[in-house]
């Protein structure tokens, strides 16, 4: 039990008691969870410590800082006026440059860029090519350009392209590792560890509706497989969302509790039931072809 612990956990009275009390005495002390009697019975050595101040000021810009940085941003969007010249420049002259962006009308900020939703509405409001005037947006100031729109429906293949190219590649990856792990013929997991350049580790309260495996992630292959294991049989190559992992179970325990199909069928219903009502809504929504066109007021 630290000072650090009793101060959070309880309050300032409470720790001085408990540190200032000698061995096998007692204390008696009042917080506002009730009077606590508390004995001490061991004790280490005392640390060193220091009390540091923690000092929160808020800078403002003066109006002259403020004119200053305003006015070199718009000199700079005045000689850098197409978006080839924006993304050629942008860094070089100190700005910060993000492309890439999507939005759509739902959202309410662009990035983590505090009070932008106004930088959301230009966009929807201008064809491609178009560069905005500069927005403040709390203390950043901002100017956006239109790189294109996206039609209502699946978005087309060149946008969608390196993100599938990557999974396609990891997803072969994976097979390639997964085949040439297995034609090796390994009998341990240790001698796989060794194989691959990684390392044996252990993992507890696994089964086939575990979420995330500790320390590894979300891997429901792997779930699948350790679900059908037998104890203490090495597997064969698995391949996961995030790696290629061979495992064995080195114990299996079973739930006690007896299958009652009435209770699971009350604890499924009132999981789902917060969801009923705005499912409902949005089909509904979907079904009335309901047209959103907030975005040209807000």
């Amino acid at each position: 039990f630290t000072e650090v612990t009793a101060l959070r956990g309880v309050n300032d009275d409470f720790k001085k008691a408990v540190f200032s009390t000698p061995l096998n005495e007692v204390a008696v002390v009042k917080s506002l969870y009730g009077t606590h009697l508390v004995k001490v019975t061991e004790k280490t050595g005392n640390v060193e410590k220091y009390k540091i101040a923690d000092i929160d000021m808020t800078v403002s810009p003066s109006s002259k800082t403020y004119s200053n940085i305003y006015n070199e941003l718009n000199q700079f969007v005045s000689k850098n006026n197409s978006m080839a010249k924006l993304e050629e420049n942008a860094k070089e002259a100190g700005y910060n440059l993000i492309s890439g962006a999507t939005v759509t009308t739902d959202d309410q900020l662009l990035g983590s860029i505090k009070n932008s939703r106004s930088v959301i509405r230009w966009a929807f409001q201008n064809d491609k090519g178009s560069i905005s005037e500069i927005f403040e947006c709390s203390d950043k100031f901002v100017v956006a350009a239109v790189e294109g729109s996206i039609s209502e429906g699946y978005r087309p293949v060149d946008m969608v392209a390196p993100a599938l190219r990557a999974e396609l590649a990891a997803q072969k990856k994976g097979d390639k590792i997964a085949q040439e792990l297995a034609a090796k013929n390994l009998t341990s997991v240790e001698a796989y560890a060794e194989t691959m350049g990684s390392s044996v580790d252990s993992v507890k309260f696994v089964n086939f509706g575990t979420r995330r495996i500790a320390g590894i992630g979300i891997e429901p292959n792997l779930n699948a497989m350790v679900s059908m294991a037998q104890v203490d049989q090495v597997s064969a190559p698995v391949k996961g969302n995030n790696g290629v992992y061979v495992f064995k179970v080195y114990a299996r325990n079973k739930d006690g509790k007896e299958f009652n199909e009435a209770e699971e069928i009350r604890a499924l219903d009132a999981s789902n039931a917060y969801r009923v009502g705005f499912q409902a809504i949005q089909s509904m929504v979907n079904n009335a072809k309901v047209e959103d066109n907030r975005i040209r007021f807000y």
